[in-house]
């Protein structure tokens, strides 16, 4: 097209040429006006001939082509101007609103994770600046230490040991600054090998041993842990996370967490082996901030049974070590860590010197940190079932974060009282108690004197960041009673209950009816009226009263009597050994007139073979009884009696100097009137066992042989307090008797012979 425009020539006839066309550029030559030519040479300045071709071309056509590229020339420049347009919108920034954080709940130690922040609002919000930073960032480092721009942006977090953090990200654009957005972030361990105090475990029987298993420092890391033991007959994990040894044996336990499988052989012992030795494979140790170091203890002996070991640091603000030893530095200073046997009590200490990552060494360009500590969240909450809400003897929990590493633990008041304090890096925790002198009421704090490494002093802090309070309630509610009416057949009686502290949470009426609020916080304080049926004898009506802090109160109203008793009691009736049948289960008796007691008659017993009933008494176990079949039993209350039986006579065996299969054959004893129906053989199984209808004798020792008894019907000279025992000898068919000194009441069960008069 260019070239058709500025490279042909217009004619206007057959004979006439016309200038070439131009655009105003050129000039054409008068002298060519009447010669036609094909080929033309055209002088320029010097005299250098130049040769083009001159050809024919309609003129209309040549008008058409310049309106072309104008048009053509006219949208380049309507485009160019669009673009600028679109241009100077997109580099006007828009109005920034809100800053949204996209972060996960739980990360793990060793694991790099990205955390979104997008932007919102109107118009262009492409510019905006992110700031990161986190409340702990000696446990966690954030990739980005800078600012990240863009209406979205990522970056990375490096989880640097266990705890928890709270990461902020604060929005600018223009002269719009938003307040920080934050998220509560725990950073745990993965399930693996390291997570266990060695290759094998170890249990006792019925001797609890602590499961050591580190995951961190929250129990949230344990939320997905699970386990599952091949043989459960052999050991078992209680409720406290202990290993219980059940019978000896080995078998192999497997654990599970957020897709980890780690499985371990245990080993279950008898007895334990106590630790006699501990030894640590290193007492002092160098590190610099974020770096870590896996220390290796040594139980001595090597078999013993609780291989646990406590580790404990003198100051986490400066270390922190895992229940598996493995020390990293967070902040710069000197700590100690203990190790500490469970068994035992042995214990060996570890110097850490903690260092900067970097120093500078640059004098003319000292760093001097002039800006104050600050808590940076503050929550408060107690162990009540409503953690808003505590009575006495409760605990509150007062935990709060610091913005850096602190060189000087704060000073903690909970309800006025000086609480201890305990930091793990920038987060610190107290923990109070309600008692007596706890004033009513949303409970107060005060966390002041906290000073950072280099002196700074933060403010004295009064309010929790979140919001969050306790109410202290000690004082039962209230509850009052106002009679109304009262007829010979029915009172009428107005109840009242109310809490001035917490508030009344849940109500249970005399009628068994209950009333409660279902959101927290609702007092549900008021009054209703009942009627009660007059009866001829006194009976109580009781409202139970709690408290949202779980404070209770009986309100108690006797309806009273006509004055006439009747009441109605019932005696149950049971068997015990011996016994095969009872005349019936339960036998009442209603009282009547002012009689408060009533009578009935004590039931038939039906003995088992080889037994004779004895009758009935209020214990399963009595050798005598209260009542005998056909007894009156005067009731003033419901009771439960137990049919009781002694066994008969039996033959016992033994062996004895008379020879091979002796027989023991048993005659009565002369104990001064009673008379003796029986005996049976003692022996180690009924040791202790007492005669219930005679004076019962057992013989502790065997007396000499006598020649005065030759047979089992020669019993003439027996003494009072002995006993003569024959035993019949098959292999020689003859009697031997023996007397014998009876001098206790009970068998002893030392001997296989001796035997019990009475049974």
């Amino acid at each position: 097209m260019f070239n058709d425009m500025f490279g042909k020539k217009k004619k206007k006839n057959e004979d006439d040429y016309n200038e070439y066309e131009d655009d105003g550029n050129f000039s054409y030559n008068e002298d060519l006006k009447t010669n036609e030519f094909n080929d033309a040479t055209i002088e320029y300045g010097d005299g250098e001939e130049i040769e083009e071709e001159v050809f024919d071309d309609n003129p209309t056509e040549i008008n058409k082509n310049k309106l072309l590229f104008y048009a053509l020339i006219g949208f380049l420049i309507l485009l160019l101007l669009i673009v600028l347009l679109i241009r100077g919108c997109v580099l006007t920034n828009g109005t920034l609103k809100e800053v949204k954080l996209t972060a996960p709940d739980i990360i793990y130690v060793g694991e790099t994770e990205k955390v979104t922040v997008k932007a919102s609002g109107s118009g262009n919000l492409k510019n905006t600046i992110y700031k990161f930073d986190t409340s702990n960032n000696s446990i966690v480092e954030v990739k980005a230490k800078g600012y990240v721009k863009g209406k979205t942006a990522t970056n990375e977090l490096i989880p640097i040991t266990t705890g928890r953090f709270i990461l902020e990200v604060s929005g600018q654009l223009d002269d719009v600054k938003l307040p920080s957005v934050e998220k509560e972030i725990i950073i745990c361990r993965r399930l693996s090998n390291e997570s266990f105090n060695g290759d094998e475990l170890t249990a006792v029987i019925d001797k609890p041993i602590r499961l050591n298993v580190d995951l961190g420092d929250d129990i949230e890391c344990f939320n997905d842990l699970n386990y599952s033991i091949a043989d459960e007959s052999i050991v078992t994990i209680d409720n406290n996370g202990n290993l219980v040894g059940l019978k000896k044996g080995t078998t192999t336990i497997t654990f599970t967490s957020d897709g980890e499988k780690i499985t371990k052989t245990i080993n279950v012992a008898t007895d334990s082996v106590a630790v006699k030795g501990l030894k640590v494979n290193k007492t002092k140790l160098v590190l610099t901030v974020g770096s870590s170091e896996q220390l290796q203890a040594t139980i001595d002996p090597s078999n013993a049974t609780n291989k646990n070991i406590k580790w404990q640091t003198s100051n986490s603000g400066v270390a922190t070590v895992s229940n598996t030893g493995k020390i990293t530095g967070v902040g710069r200073g000197k700590a100690i860590v203990k190790a500490t046997t469970e068994d035992g009590d042995y214990s060996v200490l570890i110097d850490v010197t903690v260092n900067n990552k970097s120093i500078s060494t640059n004098p003319s360009n000292p760093s001097k940190d002039s800006t104050a500590p600050k808590v940076t969240s503050a929550k408060i909450y107690s162990n009540n079932q409503y953690s808003g809400y505590a009575k006495k003897g409760d605990k509150i929990t007062l935990e709060f974060v610091v913005s850096e590493q602190l060189g000087t633990k704060p000073s903690v008041k909970i309800g006025g009282n000086t609480t201890a304090v305990t930091c793990t890096g920038q987060t610190c925790k107290a923990v109070g108690t309600v008692v007596n002198t706890t004033p009513e009421g949303e409970v107060s704090f005060l966390i002041s004197s906290y000073k950072d490494k280099t002196g700074n002093t933060g403010a004295e802090i009064t309010k929790t960041t979140d919001g969050s309070k306790v109410i202290v309630d000690k004082i039962q509610p209230r509850c009052s009673i106002t009679p109304l009416t009262n007829t010979a057949t029915s009172q009428s009686v107005k109840f009242t209950w109310s809490d001035d502290n917490s508030g009344v949470r849940y109500v249970l009426k005399p009628d068994d009816t209950t009333k409660s609020s279902s959101v927290v916080g609702t007092k549900i304080d008021g009054n209703q009226t009942f009627s009660f049926a007059v009866k001829s004898y006194d009976y109580v009506k009781k409202m139970t009263i709690t408290d949202w802090a779980g404070n209770s109160i009986n309100c108690s109203h006797t309806i009273t009597g006509t004055g006439s008793v009747s009441q109605t009691f019932t005696a149950t009736f049971k068997t015990t050994t011996g016994i095969s049948n009872i005349g019936t289960t339960s036998l009442s008796c209603t009282t009547s007139g002012t009689n408060k007691s009533c009578t009935v008659i004590a039931p038939s017993i039906t003995a088992s073979t080889g037994y004779t009933a004895l009758g009935w008494s209020t214990s399963a176990s009595a050798t005598t009884a209260s009542y005998k079949a056909g007894d009156s039993i005067t009731l003033s209350s419901d009771i439960t009696l137990y049919a009781i039986a002694k066994k008969n006579s039996s033959i016992g065996g033994g062996s004895s100097g008379g020879g091979s299969n002796p027989i023991v054959i048993g005659g009565d004893d002369d104990d001064g009137g009673s008379s003796c129906t029986g005996r049976v053989t003692c022996s180690a199984t009924d040791a202790g066992a007492v005669c219930s209808s005679c004076y019962s004798y057992t013989c502790t020792s065997w007396g000499p042989w006598s020649s005065d008894y030759d047979q089992a019907g020669d019993i003439s000279s027996k003494t009072e307090d002995e006993e003569v025992i024959c035993i019949y000898n098959v292999k020689y068919d003859f009697y031997r008797c023996q007397r014998r000194s009876c001098q206790t009441k009970k068998c002893t069960g030392g001997y296989y012979n001796c035997t019990c008069p009475c049974s």
